[in-house]
């Protein structure tokens, strides 16, 4: 048998994501590793690498820390 399994993420991300860089943000993705390459998660293409990881649910405490580091400065 053959087993196809893609994992595509919500499209408001897409959305949310092209408003800031029209906006001029800079914008940094973090995605596990088996999210489909494609719109801003395409790994060809992107103002910065992404940043994947195995699951989220694996790194939820460092994630957290991070996002509250980056908070911290721009916020």
């Amino acid at each position: 048998t053959e087993e196809n399994h893609v994992i595509y993420t919500s499209g408001w991300i897409h959305i949310e994501s092209g408003m800031a860089i029209s906006l001029g943000q800079e914008v940094f993705m973090l995605a596990e590793k088996n999210i489909v390459s494609d719109g801003i998660f395409d790994r060809d293409w992107n103002s910065f690498p992404i940043i994947e990881i195995d699951s989220l649910e694996e790194y939820e405490i460092q994630i957290e820390k991070l996002i509250a580091i980056v908070k911290s400065r721009f916020i």
